[in-house]
């Protein structure tokens, strides 16, 4: 049989168990069902945060499941006429209208800090990842650089209205003050519940912060070793946060936002 013949018969076979259907509407179907597991949303808002950064509002449709504080999800975006997909944190809190926020360092974050506007439609993964708060947390040390501070937001967005007195410490390490993603906000949280208390650390002022070291993180914050840490940021600074804790004897739970993510954001 020729191959002319093994396509004649394939498609007889097709058109037998699929009656009374057109098996051509079986594919399509299915071709459907491949793409069951995202969902569309729509912008709502746009909010920027600093030069570069901007936080994106959107509703979802229906498959979309409600976020834990800390997670992440990713957002598919049409780039001229191609669909590109990226993870980003959610930084709004639990059971808020969901939002990301994006610093421009790549094709879909450019286009997200500074074509997008309210209407235009994003695809939608279900939120993931482990980068979360235990149901009864003790006291906390988040550790953050950059635009890591963006699951850990989501994080005390969500804490602290429930729980207005937990112990909480936020070392924040960024560039200067006009790149410090939320600063404001962060200094609001803080004014609001007591038991938040910030630490900003501008490398441009003083240098790098050697996260590894339990002598300059003691000087922000002196009971480190006591406090579960949380770390996120890139992949060199998580992994100074891990080694602090192999000195201090618990391991940090930690998100990387590593080089390649970075780079084509």
């Amino acid at each position: 049989m020729g191959r002319s013949g093994i396509v004649r018969f394939l498609h007889a076979a097709a058109s037998i168990l699929s009656y009374p259907q057109d098996p051509r509407s079986f594919a399509q179907l299915f071709g459907a069902l491949s793409s069951a597991h995202y969902t569309r949303g729509r912008i709502t808002r746009i909010h920027r945060e600093t030069p570069d950064t901007v936080t994106a509002f959107f509703t979802a449709g229906d498959g979309w499941i409600p976020h834990r504080a800390g997670q992440w999800a990713r957002i598919g975006v049409e780039v001229d006429g191609k669909r590109i997909w990226r993870p980003y944190s959610l930084s709004a809190p639990e059971q808020g209208d969901p939002s990301i926020t994006v610093r421009a360092q790549g094709t879909v974050s450019e286009h997200l800090v500074h074509r997008a506007a309210p209407g235009d439609v994003l695809y939608l993964e279900r939120p993931e990842g482990q980068f979360i708060l235990p149901e009864m947390p003790t006291a906390l040390l988040f550790m953050v650089a950059g635009s890591g501070i963006t699951p850990v937001m989501s994080m005390l967005r969500t804490l602290m209205p429930r729980r207005p007195d937990h112990d909480a410490v936020l070392v924040y390490v960024a560039r200067n003050r006009e790149s410090c993603i939320f600063h404001d906000e962060i200094l609001e949280l803080a004014d609001q519940f007591r038991g938040l208390r910030p630490v900003f650390w501008f490398t441009e002022e003083r240098g790098r912060l050697d996260a590894a070291d339990p002598g300059a993180v003691g000087a922000l914050c002196p009971d480190h070793r006591a406090r579960a840490t949380y770390a996120c940021g890139p992949d060199s600074f998580v992994t100074a946060v891990e080694a602090l804790g192999e000195v201090s004897g618990h391991a940090p739970v930690v998100e990387r936002f590593d080089v390649a993510r970075a780079a084509t954001g």
